[in-house]
């Protein structure tokens, strides 16, 4: 009871089964539905319904956060691929796909240079570059179906192009990539 004769429970009980990966599915929606700018530790403690000190426990930082949806993001890619033959057609309709389907999530994937990930970032997306080299007759032919695709829809998403559906924008990437 308080002096103000109400009652407040500051020390409401929170047992989770796996607080790491509730906060983690939270983490992950809030930048797919609004950006990796509007993600909070506290925001997502307050969702799941814990202090941001209990958070701290299992992310260390915003950016350690981040670094698991990153991790999580390429995970997802690769369930993508899984579903698709390993051809420059099919690598570069999911490549696109998923793109369109989650483009929050892909600007944070695409935003972080290569050379300042973690070590676990890097071995969530191996699997999708290897799918990437296998489903092309080069390297050089890897690179530049991954330049072609992700310059279009950056370029897309810039509102540089001229305004396409996603369907025509989908249809002509995939076009670009069959062509080279």
């Amino acid at each position: 009871m308080s002096l103000t004769g109400t009652s407040k429970n500051l020390a409401k009980p929170y047992h989770h089964g796996d607080l790491r990966q509730a906060a983690l599915d939270v983490a992950l929606t809030t930048v797919e539905q609004s950006g990796a700018a509007n993600l909070s530790i506290r925001k997502v403690a307050e969702e799941v319904g814990v202090t941001h000190r209990a958070l701290y426990r299992h992310f260390d930082s915003k950016a350690r956060l981040l670094q698991e949806v990153l991790c999580e993001g390429f995970r997802l890619f690769n369930r993508q691929l899984l579903s698709a033959n390993e051809t420059p057609e099919a690598f570069a309709s999911a490549y696109v796909d998923f793109a369109m389907e989650h483009p929050h999530l892909y600007a944070l994937m695409m935003r972080e240079p290569p050379g300042e990930r973690s070590p676990e970032v890097m071995a969530a997306q191996a699997p999708v570059i290897a799918w990437m080299q296998r489903s092309f007759p080069s390297d050089d032919a890897a690179i530049q179906a991954w330049m072609v695709l992700h310059g279009g829809l950056s370029l897309a998403e810039a509102g540089v192009l001229q305004r396409r559906d996603k369907v025509r924008l989908r249809a002509f990437l995939l076009k670009i990539v069959a062509n080279s």
